[in-house]
């Protein structure tokens, strides 16, 4: 019975799909065509005192602009995960005293010539507790 109803909407997918032509979702293009140019990509990590940590494991910060957290000129498809983690940090606010370094590290993943290469790129850096 499953099987029956994952080919009625696969069939149903794909003849809506024809009618309405490219029409996201239902284009046959894919929606990351524009990254065929790009060379690089950034993933993100929270460090306190040198330490990779989840920062939605901490309790209270200081210091951060979270409306700035990815760097102008970053490369990266993760501002999704860094949404909660900004409202995070906005709905725990801690004193300006005390606390230990926490630093956002984009770790930037460069294509050339066929060779991978990694750079960090040190971001903003606060204070959480």
């Amino acid at each position: 019975m499953n099987r029956a109803w994952g080919l009625a909407a696969c069939v149903l997918y794909v003849g809506f799909s024809a009618l309405v032509g490219e029409v996201f979702p239902f284009s046959r293009f894919t929606m990351y065509a524009g990254l065929a140019d790009r060379d690089h990509a950034a993933v993100f990590q929270f460090e306190l005192d040198g330490q990779v940590v989840d920062p939605l494991e901490l309790d209270s910060f200081s210091g951060f602009d979270t409306d700035a957290l990815v760097p102008t000129g970053v490369a990266t498809a993760q501002e999704h995960e860094l949404a909660p983690i900004a409202r995070h940090i906005d709905a725990n606010p801690g004193p300006e005293t005390g606390g230990q370094p926490l630093q956002i590290v984009w770790r930037v993943f460069r294509l050339e010539e066929g060779a991978l290469s990694e750079e960090r790129v040190r971001g903003q850096q606060g204070i959480a507790w």
